[in-house]
């Protein structure tokens, strides 16, 4: 018990620790100002991991652009266990704010490979096989049977390196105005993907969606670009 809460409490506390901030770039030969929140999303259903989640606009000429937000996964094609056979993000997603979905078209997509040599530790079991014989005596009278003493098959730990393929999946989409007003006032943000006919669903924790709200009242007070 001492031993796990070793492990566990610092991971909690560095959990806790995590920030999510908003970061403000004011470009004075541009006369522009680029507003981003770096972060991942916990994924709710699926095996393919969100590494990022990149929340992005411009503010130029008084005028602040719709948000965007790139989002970048990381998927493994494993032959022994399903959980991803090389398909592609749908172009589609729905956003999902308190109560309310909003389906949008993404504004583009990416599959990207990558090849990675992964270590594999595999160990038989000694177990007791039955041997079944036929015999001949010498009046070529065939018996048949099963021994009494069982075979053993020892046989030693061994590892197996194999090749494992890995897709690098990005998706873009943009955050409408609509979008932006539920978000505001939201306690609960998700994302809906598709990869193929799989369903991959993001959710921002409370310091994400506090992050994302920061990120989208940045600026606030500049009109909206047409």
């Amino acid at each position: 018990m001492r031993k796990f809460l070793t492990i566990v409490i610092p991971f909690l506390l560095l959990t806790a620790c995590v920030s999510f901030p908003v970061v403000v770039d004011r470009d004075q030969f541009k006369g522009e100002t680029i507003v981003t929140a770096d972060m991942w999303h916990t994924v709710v259903d699926s095996g393919i991991d969100n590494l990022r989640a990149l929340y992005r606009k411009e503010i130029k000429n008084g005028a602040a652009s719709d948000p965007t937000v790139t989002f970048v996964f990381v998927a493994v094609i494993d032959p022994y266990y399903y959980n991803y056979n090389d398909e592609s993000l749908k172009p589609e997603a729905y956003v999902v704010v308190d109560d309310t979905t909003f389906k949008v078209n993404l504004i583009e997509t990416k599959k990207l490979a990558q090849r990675r040599e992964s270590v594999t530790y595999d160990y038989i079991t000694v177990a007791p096989r039955f041997y079944y014989y036929q015999r001949y005596p010498y009046y070529h009278y065939p018996y048949y049977g099963y021994s009494y003493y069982p075979y053993y098959y020892p046989y030693s730990p061994s590892v197996v390196i194999r090749p494992e393929s890995r897709r690098i999946l990005t998706a873009k989409l943009r955050l409408t105005p609509e979008i932006q007003s539920a978000i505001v006032n939201a306690t609960k943000y998700m994302i809906r993907f598709y990869v193929g006919d799989n369903p991959l669903t993001l959710e921002a924790t409370p310091k994400q969606l506090a992050s994302v709200k920061k990120f989208l009242l940045a600026g606030a007070g500049e009109n909206q670009a047409q």
